[in-house]
């Protein structure tokens, strides 16, 4: 017996006979991993880099005395971990019932013999197989077990507290973790009393007579004792919130481990960083040469010793630096040894000599005899050992952990020569999964360093690199279609079609900015597609499918091209249409967007002179639509008031991503902000609202398969609430009769139906569901569901059908919100849209359609940032210099813009800003519509440089981009009029204002030299008199170059130095003014011959 816990070891006497729980713990490993280790033959078992189910549940043992609070740190343990899938096991279940002829106050019910062990450990083990189990009901009034039973269901942690549970060996070797709950004698006699008083039905002479007669000597005898084996003893129970925190912090840090070594905390597995992978990457290569091979596997042995090292015995040491400094360290206080497993063994000598120069290494040749029967085990043919093993620490080196049979058979050697298992590291290049199973299940207290654990081939032997992103995937798979196939989204005999339809590619589709000046063209080239498509595939000799327009668009100027944007992209023929797409898209002439992500905006019945908010814009394609579908150049007032668009993300770097995505649109009446949604400040209503709330995103699948390795319906159950939170706050931001649309790109109906009934049952009367099927014409969709399930996540394959199933321990993450209710038909849910990609070849998508009837009675709530630091340093993490009226800044500067370009003064006055410092020069100009110069007048950083800290609790907005970006300032070296340039991105907006500075060009040929000049061109080389001439006699400063053609102008940005004319304008956007001349060009196929 081991005086440490009891336990047999298998290698006393140079045996492998196990006791019961020894046994016990081989087969738990067995189911856990797939091992015979009862016989030569191995079953392939694979680990998983996303579900850390996979290595089994976790199981924690907590003891203590009788009412010492374990069961209530149990439950805080529980609750702490959340959503984990947690089940706790009670000792008192098993408790045997007492015969006829026993008297219970004469019966020990704290020995040993009361409880049932082989049952617990009957059930445990189903409950370690996955498998659900059966527990009895115990009476604790008549003593006695009900018919009944409960069932229980498999967990990821499973906790199993009782008085007794360290005492069997057999359950000790099951437990990952042990937890000893400590309280004082006293407390648990008061705690014992009330229990057995008021809900066991005794006396307290009863209670007290047990406890003196049983309780203390058997807590003496048989529990307190088993404080020895206990990892963490837990002092004061469950007031001790510390030590719980830290016991929750330790289950949830083993959880998050992907691998074995949540099971064998002697395991240390170094691929968890690139500098690993990346060696792997090169000795594994097949094509890696020889001298690459041994030098990077050279290096990962040396990496693999040092880490062999660090978990060897330190003492510390003190020593004096050259500078006399003394130094406080440690130091090695262990002799070493070196053990190598011939003959693989021999390749890892170099690199462990290279780490410890003088270290002494030994060997060992372990094979079978080629005379024995096939099915004998390993023998010790050869074995050559350094010296006074017992006192030393011995690396047993074996490059390729296969089996672990080798591995075992040395180890069982080296113990019979002396050395102690708990001083034994094995080093190891690669591990299979079944060999580091094999060998701890022999030898617990070994210690293992490999740099990568993989499976075991089945047939050959080899040891093989799991395709973990293979295995996430198809589980990711097979629980989207369990979770989808219960909620009965699609009929059964659809479901084929429905989840075959997921692994074909979505077809690139975009659509025609009518608000561009080349729409018309546009327009008449993009009818020429099916043409084009016939004939490459005609030369191709490839069938092709045709491209058509989406008729449910508007106009028909949206157009499905039916294959995948990765064909369009990679297929030789089709390449020099997929770049003419990607060069327009830049230039927004066309828009490059999923199907049915064009819906929403189409369904806000955007108006000119509305007021938008895109709750969440990020990425921008849906905002691009609602800028042109309100006519992005447009800033006169429609009916009183301009179009407003204010872009909304929570993500300061979305945000400017979300402003370089829409620069292309040169856009007066844009504002961008960043917000978390949910609290977006209210300073006016808004009369449409884009609600396009963050998913799961699982109706995007096709575009974006990659989701399937990380698809769990929990994602959708966790998001439920912020969802919700939008959608409210989005419904009280709604002027009265406006309009609000709520999207997401998922099928799950918690973020779909379920979030929007609860919305309506919290805002009604005040908004409702309308119906938009006359929008809808040509496109197939399906009405908002009636009915749906709530997965259980501490179960697999189970659900909740109703909120009163969840039990109370769950209900503050299982809010009611997310179950249906017998109000859903009279809430209007029938009006949502639902679309599914089987219908249409499109993506799953979900809308649904509010409109606001009246206001709240009680104001909007104001979400504000009441800390007036923190509103200083989100203030300046956007922008340290806010927007500023220009005539407030620089008068003089803005009468010098106006007489130089020939502009409005007065107009100028009214709408250009700039964001500067109270220091620094103005070195950009911006022109703001009205409604967007109200806005950022109102942000954040605008009241901190006015220090006007209540007006920043009232209206604290943080824009991040406003208005348009007009002109610039030029640092010149020689007198100017005017040291600012119009910039490209506004000229659309300016130059037709212009009376000064604007040079229209009439001679095409002059327009196409213009846009071949490469930065700059000196005047004098000009080739054309007129312009030459006209630019030798033009003061320096900006200047803009307008051609018309088509009732169409371009317009190119420029400065004119003394002698130089230097063009302002990038590649890209030149490039795209070269393909607007070519607009006479009425066949697509001429277009792409011609584009380069």
């Amino acid at each position: 017996m081991n005086e440490e816990d009891g336990s047999e070891s298998p290698n006393n006497n140079n045996t492998t006979s196990t006791s019961l729980g020894t046994r016990l713990a081989f087969n738990c490993a067995r189911r856990l991993t797939g091992v015979d280790l009862e016989s030569s033959g191995l079953v392939n078992w694979t680990e998983s880099a996303e579900d850390t189910s996979s290595v089994g549940p976790f199981l924690i043992g907590v003891a203590g005395g009788s009412a010492s609070g374990k069961t209530t740190v149990c439950n805080k343990i529980i609750q702490g971990l959340g959503d984990r899938r947690c089940v706790m096991i009670a000792l008192d279940w098993f408790y045997k019932g007492l015969e006829d002829n026993q008297d219970a106050s004469n019966y020990n019910f704290d020995h040993p013999d009361s409880l049932d062990f082989e049952l617990l450990l009957s059930c445990l083990e189903k409950l370690i197989q996955g498998e659900a189990t059966q527990v009895p009901c115990y009476d604790f009034a008549t003593h006695k077990r009900l018919a009944e039973k409960r069932l229980i269901h498999p967990g990821e942690v499973i906790i199993v507290e009782g008085i007794l549970t360290f005492y069997p060996l057999e359950i000790r070797q099951l437990l990952h973790m042990k937890i000893f709950v400590d309280e004082d004698p006293d407390t648990c006699l008061c705690r014992r009393i009330r229990r057995d008083v008021s809900s066991r039905g005794r006396t307290i002479e009863s209670v007290l007579a047990q406890y003196e007669k049983f309780v203390k000597p058997s807590y003496d005898e048989f529990i307190a004792p088993t404080k020895r084996y206990a990892d963490i003893i837990v002092p004061r129970g469950a007031e001790n919130l510390v030590a719980i925190d830290l016991v929750i912090k330790h289950i949830a840090l083993k959880l998050c481990q992907p691998d074995l070594r949540r099971l064998y905390p002697n395991l240390v597995i170094m691929g968890d960083n690139p500098q690993i992978q990346g060696l792997h990457s090169v000795f594994r290569n097949r094509e890696a040469s020889r001298e690459d091979f041994i030098f990077h596997a050279d290096r990962l042995i040396r990496l693999i010793a040092e880490e062999g090292l660090s978990l060897l015995p330190f003492q510390q040491s003190s020593v004096y630096t050259p500078s006399g400094e003394l130094y406080h360290g440690f130091k090695y206080c262990a002799e070493l040894a070196s053990v190598s497993i011939m003959r693989g063994g021999d390749a890892m000598e170099a690199g462990l000599r290279a780490v410890c120069k003088n270290i002494c290494i030994g060997k060992m040749l372990i094979a079978k005899d080629p005379l024995d029967d096939p099915g004998s085990d390993r023998k010790v043919i050869y074995c050559k050992l350094p010296s006074h093993l017992s006192r030393k620490h011995v690396f047993l080196l074996d490059p390729i952990l296969g089996t672990g049979k080798t591995a075992v058979k040395a180890i069982e050697e080296l113990l019979r020569r002396g050395c102690s298992e708990s001083r034994i590291v094995i080093l190891s290049l690669v591990a299979s999964s079944e060999a580091v199973a094999y060998c701890f299940s022999y030898f617990p207290q070994l210690k293992l360093v490999t740099s990568a654990v993989d499976r075991l081939h089945p047939s050959e032997g080899r040891v093989v690199p799991e395709d973990k992103l293979k295995l996430a995937v198809e589980r990711g798979k097979n629980r989207f279609s369990i979770y989808y196939k219960e909620q009965k989204i699609v009929l059964d005999e659809e479901w084929d079609s429905f989840w075959n339809i997921l692994f074909v590619p979505l077809p690139a589709c975009f659509w025609i900015s009518q608000s561009h000046p080349c729409s018309d063209q546009m327009n008449a080239l993009c009818k020429q597609l099916e043409l084009y498509f016939t004939q490459v595939a005609q030369a191709s000799g490839v069938a092709m499918e045709r491209p058509y327009p989406l008729k449910w668009f508007p106009n028909n100027v949206a157009w499905c091209l039916n294959i995948s944007r990765q064909v369009l992209k990679r297929d030789e023929k089709l390449s020099k249409l997929h770049d003419f797409i990607v060069e327009q898209n830049s230039s927004g002439v066309i828009n490059r967007q999923e199907a049915v992500s064009m819906l929403p905006p189409i369904l806000l019945e955007l108006r000119p002179g509305d007021r938008v908010l895109d709750m969440c814009a990020a990425p921008g394609s849906k905002t691009a639509q609602l800028l042109d579908m309100l006519g992005r150049r447009n800033f006169s007032p429609v009916e009183g008031r301009q179009s407003l668009v204010v872009a909304n993300d929570a993500n300061l770097k979305r945000c400017w991503m979300l402003m370089h995505q829409l620069k292309r649109f040169s856009c007066p009446f844009l504002v961008i902000t960043n917000h978390e949604a949910q609290k977006f400040p209210f300073q006016f209503p808004f009369n449409k609202i884009l609600c396009d709330v963050p998913c799961s995103g699982d109706g995007t699948l096709r575009k974006s398969p990659d989701l399937w390795k990380r698809w769990h319906a929990d994602i959708g159950m966790n998001l439920h609430s912020l969802q919700l939170e939008i959608l409210l706050r989005g419904l009280d931001l709604l002027e009265t009769g406006g309009r609000l649309v709520y999207s997401t790109c998922s099928l799950n109906p918690v973020e779909n139906e379920a979030v929007v009934a609860e919305a309506l049952r919290r805002r009604a009367p005040q908004v409702s569901l309308i119906s938009v099927d006359h929008l809808l014409s040509n496109l197939i969709f399906r009405r908002g569901l009636l009915s749906w399930k709530v997965k259980n996540n501490a179960e697999e394959l189970s659900f909740f059908t109703s909120y009163e199933e969840v039990p109370l321990h769950r209900r503050k993450k299982i809010p009611p919100s997310l179950f249906p209710k017998d109000d859903l038909e009279a809430l209007g849910i029938q009006k949502c849209i639902r679309i599914l990609p089987h219908d249409q070849d499109t993506g799953g998508f979900f809308i649904a359609v509010f409109q606001k009837a009246q206001e709240k009675d009680a104001s909007v709530e104001e979400c504000t940032i009441k800390n007036e630091n923190k509103i200083r340093r989100v203030s300046r993490l956007i922008s340290d210099d806010p927007f500023e009226r220009l005539s407030s800044v620089n008068m003089s500067l803005l009468k010098s813009i106006a007489n130089f370009y020939g502009l409005d003064e007065e107009l100028l006055c009214k709408h250009l800003m700039t964001r500067t410092s109270e220091s620094s020069r103005v070195r950009k100009i911006y022109y703001l519509s009205d409604q967007v110069k109200s806005i950022v007048e109102s942000s954040v950083g605008n009241l901190i440089r006015n220090s006007s800290v209540d007006d920043m609790e009232k209206f604290p907005y943080r824009v991040v981009h406003g208005g348009l970006r007009c002109f610039e300032a030029m640092d010149c070296k020689y007198q100017v009029e005017c040291p600012y340039r119009l910039v490209f991105e506004g000229a659309p907006l300016i130059a037709p204002r212009m009376t000064r500075r604007l040079e229209l060009i009439q001679d095409e040929k002059i327009w196409n030299f213009l846009l071949d000049v490469k930065n700059t061109v000196k005047i004098e080389d000009i080739p054309f008199d007129s312009l030459r001439t006209k630019l030798e006699n033009t003061k320096p400063g900006s200047i803009v170059f307008g051609f018309t053609n088509e009732n169409t102008t371009d317009y190119l940005t420029a400065w004119l130095g003394p002698t130089m004319l230097s063009i302002f304008v990038t590649s890209e956007d030149i490039r795209l003014l070269q393909s607007h001349i070519r607009r006479s060009y009425i066949s697509l196929i001429d277009m792409l011959n011609n584009h380069d």
